[in-house]
């Protein structure tokens, strides 16, 4: 069976996988936008698609999150860079100890 859609992008946000285009493939995206080319033509040309490139355009790609920053980090905890997996819970973090363990612990 194969997921498509919605349920293929939330797989891959789930795994951390979000930025399947690539860095290379966003700037390109990014510089033919400024250069006055439509979506469809940047998606023929680059084989991405339409849709990915409005997101690029209206800045709701996932390639715009950006990494997490040391300012961000919740009191207690420090980030981590790259993110890993958790050895006890399992989940990816960004944040040292565990954000999501910190969280089960209180209970919440």
């Amino acid at each position: 069976m194969m997921v498509r859609g919605r349920a293929a992008a939330a797989f891959f946000l789930a795994l951390g996988a979000w930025d399947v285009l690539g860095a290379e493939v966003v700037r390109e995206v990014r510089f033919l936008l400024a250069s006055r080319w439509s979506a469809r033509a940047i998606g023929r040309h680059l084989g991405v698609s339409r849709g990915s490139v409005d997101a690029i355009r209206d800045g709701t790609h996932c390639s715009d999150r950006g990494r997490v920053e040391e300012r961000d980090a919740p009191p207690g905890f420090e980030v981590i860079d790259p993110a890993r997996r958790c050895g006890v819970c399992g989940g990816l973090t960004e944040f040292w100890p565990c954000l999501v363990c910190a969280i089960r612990a209180l209970g919440l």
